[in-house]
């Protein structure tokens, strides 16, 4: 899927990366907002994602 994207949108202002959702390597200061679509769908722990 990220290649997919990559090739549908391809821009110097976006960036594609892939991470594990429990173990994000952003710091906190990273973002004013995320939105992430069913993601807890996909995960082992739902709740572990909200603990950060």
């Amino acid at each position: 899927m990220l290649g997919r994207a990559k090739n549908q949108y391809d821009s110097p202002n976006v960036t594609f990366m892939e991470m594990d959702a429990q173990n994000l390597t952003f710091s906190p200061e990273s973002f004013d907002m995320v939105i992430a679509n069913l993601i807890l769908s996909v995960v082992p722990d739902p709740n572990h994602v909200f603990k950060k």
